[in-house]
């Protein structure tokens, strides 16, 4: 099964850096997206 991750934001840095923390996070969870 696939889920989506989605960041909703403006493209500031704080943003990038949660998009950043996500994927590592799904990564290393195994979660497919």
């Amino acid at each position: 099964m696939t889920k989506e991750i989605q960041i909703l934001g403006t493209g500031c840095p704080k943003c990038k850096k949660l998009a950043e923390n996500a994927e590592a996070a799904a990564k290393e969870a195994g979660i497919e997206f």
